[in-house]
């Protein structure tokens, strides 16, 4: 700012941008006004300018940055997206794995099983043949029994039957012989009578 006996007056901005010092009369006073006037039209035009450059620098860089961001966030989405594939993968390889290994083992154990109720099966039809045949034995030999049996039954009949016939044969014959004996005993006195009387 001037002082002394300029005191209170704006240099315009060509005098201040070329240097000049001097002070002019009442017309160049109201010039320097509409000078001024024109300087500060300028300068809010250079302002604005500048503000509208920044704004512009600012739209850039908030784009550009918006952009950097965005090209973050998809290398980041694209990587998180390549991790979850990955994983999706190796998870589905596992599952498939898994289910490769449980579903043979599943079949190792019905073919066990089969294995196990044909071995069953034809154990029963061994046992139930060799049952068969042991039932059949024993019928045969209950049969053969009863038939022995019933034939000593038969027997020991017939020997009890025999053996009475012998006992009737037998007594009748002592009788016999009792009655012949008692013939003799009565006969025996008239015969030492004889016998007497030819001494």
């Amino acid at each position: 700012m001037p002082s002394g006996a300029g005191a209170g007056r704006t240099l315009t901005l060509p005098a201040m941008m070329g240097g000049a010092a001097e002070v002019g009369g009442p017309e160049d006073y109201e010039g320097e006004e509409n000078g001024l006037d024109d300087d500060m039209a300028m300068l809010q035009k250079v302002v604005q300018q500048t503000i509208e450059k920044k704004k512009v620098a600012a739209a850039k860089k908030q784009a550009m940055l918006l952009e950097e961001f965005k090209a973050g966030a998809e290398k980041r989405i694209a990587a998180l997206e390549s991790v979850i594939a990955k994983e999706a993968r190796d998870s589905a390889s596992y599952s498939k794995a898994t289910f490769t290994k449980t579903a043979q083992r599943l079949a190792d154990k019905v073919a066990q099983m089969e294995a196990l109720t044909a071995k069953y099966q034809q154990d029963m039809a061994d046992l139930w043949e060799q049952y068969n045949e042991e039932h059949g034995g024993l019928e045969n030999a209950t049969m053969q029994i009863k038939m022995a049996c019933e034939q000593k039954k038969q027997g020991v009949k017939r020997r009890i039957a025999a053996l009475a016939q012998e006992n009737e044969a037998a007594l009748a014959e002592a009788r016999k012989k009792a009655e012949a004996a008692k013939g003799r005993t009565v006969q025996m006195p008239q015969l030492a009578k004889l016998l007497q009387s030819l001494m």
